[in-house]
């Protein structure tokens, strides 16, 4: 019996995918708990246009993540912090909001929630650093800071 499965299955299928079962498995567990329905043409058909629509806006992600690594990959952001009397280190340490006000203030890269920035260390000193930024689908970038006393 084909059917459409309307949430994930463990061991059997993701939600979306049309599946050959069995007509007991199928009737009996599937369709009864609500986790499949009977695939007709039309389901059969819906279900293609949907996964259609879903790579569709998985390749427009991933191209908006090519293109934010090139912005990012050429840029270098100076960020100002305030040092001590002997200019060592500063007070603070860069931070997240500092990384992210600055690329949408100096770049006009605007950052969503989902993307990751990763420190490695402790960035206190003048200089230039270097940051990752997890753009998401396996894409770190490197983005480099340059810290200056502000």
């Amino acid at each position: 019996m084909k059917i459409i499965l309307l949430k994930d299955v463990r061991g059997f299928g993701k939600k979306g995918e049309v599946k050959e079962a069995k007509d007991g498995y199928a009737k009996n567990f599937l369709i009864k708990n609500g986790f499949a329905k009977i695939a007709d043409k039309g389901v059969i058909n819906e279900a293609k246009m949907v996964k259609q629509i879903k790579e569709e806006k998985k390749q427009k992600i991933q191209d908006e993540i090519k293109e934010l690594e090139s912005k990012l990959k050429k840029i270098t952001l100076t960020v100002g912090l305030k040092f001590s009397e002997k200019g060592k280190e500063a007070y603070e340490s860069l931070n997240k909001k500092m990384v992210v006000d600055g690329l949408k203030k100096d770049f006009g890269i605007e950052l969503s929630d989902g993307y990751d920035i990763v420190f490695e260390k402790n960035i206190k000193e003048k200089g230039l650093n270097t940051i990752h930024i997890n753009l998401g689908y396996g894409v770190l970038v490197p983005l480099k800071v340059e810290i200056v006393e502000s």
